[in-house]
């Protein structure tokens, strides 16, 4: 029995408990506080993203600068969405897939269901938000589009055009739900399709080599390369040579600080640059940092430790809402303009404010309805 509880807790140190992989569920979480930090800062520090001294809000024009180094890929999103891509795709292709060859389409319409209803509620909920706040505010909080929709829009984006048809209108950084769902069942049916996993990666590679080739299909790149990264088993290796771990963080890192808004100067204007330099990067970056933390028992503790995994928990509520919250400062920072004239002091207050905000609607959401919510999607798949 003590071996059994050594062993528990040996795996648990190496990133791994009762069938997770407890370090993705961190960075996941980490990922989503960051996302949620590029979003606030491109709202009120804007510089931070465009470089440019005339969007500059800070004396010294230190923002701007902060643009063009290479340590802030910690707030730089486009790298941190690759991430949350690529984690997903992970995700997905790591999920047992045993279903015989006759029950197989009843269990890809099971798991597509399951998936769609975990997915929509948490959109639903933040879009409708926004549609209350633009009745009660509205100039403050606004949809992505510009302008008032109506309700129906609103519900055709919940439970549609955000899954299907990459809408942006309401919640601009809701274009993400159509790669993870699309995307992952894309991988589930590869999975189901073709046992042999060298013809699924084969497969695979093949959708991504086609998917390049069009604007639209592109950002399920990450998803797939993701779904790959998963049949090889990259998030389970356990290479312990110091020398590889160290170039694939020390080369990730420095392709995730790869500019996003602005025209790459020093060292990142050599590079070759064309359309998709940008999230190509960023994705190539977010592979070789995942790669690095799976080689790194250290990294997948610290990543497996309660703060991660608390935040690894409400990612999805905390992704789904946090622009939401975003919008929302929009009330609560005139309120805040009347007893404060320093705009750093002010931006600061109102970015605790809405980071409480979100981890509020976050928590709640996972702790009062995704159990309930769980339950009747269980039910409803028993049915079928």
């Amino acid at each position: 029995m003590d071996q059994n509880i050594n062993k528990k807790e040996a795996d648990r140190k190496g990133g791994y408990a009762g069938g997770r992989i407890l370090w993705v569920d961190g960075l996941r979480g980490i990922g989503c506080i960051c996302i949620f930090l590029h979003h606030f800062f491109l709202k009120y520090y804007p510089a931070t993203y465009t470089g440019l001294l005339q969007d500059s809000r800070i004396r010294g024009a230190w923002d701007a600068k902060l643009a063009s180094l290479p340590f802030f890929f910690l707030m730089n999103g486009n790298f941190w969405v690759c991430v949350y891509l690529l984690i997903s795709g992970m995700v997905m292709a790591g999920k047992r897939t045993e279903a015989e060859p006759p029950y197989r389409v009843r269990y890809f319409f099971r798991s597509f269901m399951k998936r769609y209803l975990t997915l929509v509620l948490p959109v639903l909920i933040s879009e409708l938000l926004v549609f209350c706040g633009n009745r009660r505010f509205p100039e403050q909080i606004i949809p992505a589009a510009g302008e008032t929709l109506p309700l129906a829009q609103y519900l055709k984006s919940s439970f549609f055009s955000v899954f299907f048809l990459c809408d942006r209108s309401i919640i601009g950084s809701l274009w993400t739900m159509q790669p993870i769902f699309l995307g992952g069942l894309l991988i589930l049916a590869i999975r189901l399709l073709m046992r042999n996993e060298t013809v699924q990666i084969l497969l695979l590679s093949g959708c991504v080599i086609l998917f390049l080739r069009f604007e639209y299909w592109w950002y399920f790149v990450p998803v797939l390369i993701g779904g790959i990264c998963g049949i090889l088993g990259v998030q389970r290796s356990e290479n312990r040579h110091w020398p590889v771990t160290f170039f694939c963080f020390l080369f990730g890192f420095f392709l995730a600080a790869y500019p996003s808004g602005m025209i790459p100067t020093g060292v990142y204007g050599r590079l070759p640059d064309g359309v998709h330099s940008v999230m190509g990067y960023h994705l190539l970056g977010a592979a070789f940092c995942m790669v690095g933390i799976s080689s790194s028992r250290e990294s997948k503790k610290l990543l497996s430790g309660k703060i991660c995994q608390f935040l690894g928990k409400i990612s999805y509520p905390f992704y789904v809402f946090h622009e939401t919250a975003i919008k929302a400062s929009n009330v609560t920072r005139p309120v805040l303009e009347k007893y404060i004239s320093s705009y750093s002091l002010l931006i600061l207050l109102t970015g605790c404010i809405t980071l409480c905000l979100v981890f509020t609607a976050a928590i709640a959401y996972d702790r009062l309805l995704a159990p309930r919510w769980r339950r009747i999607v269980g039910h409803l798949e028993r049915k079928i």
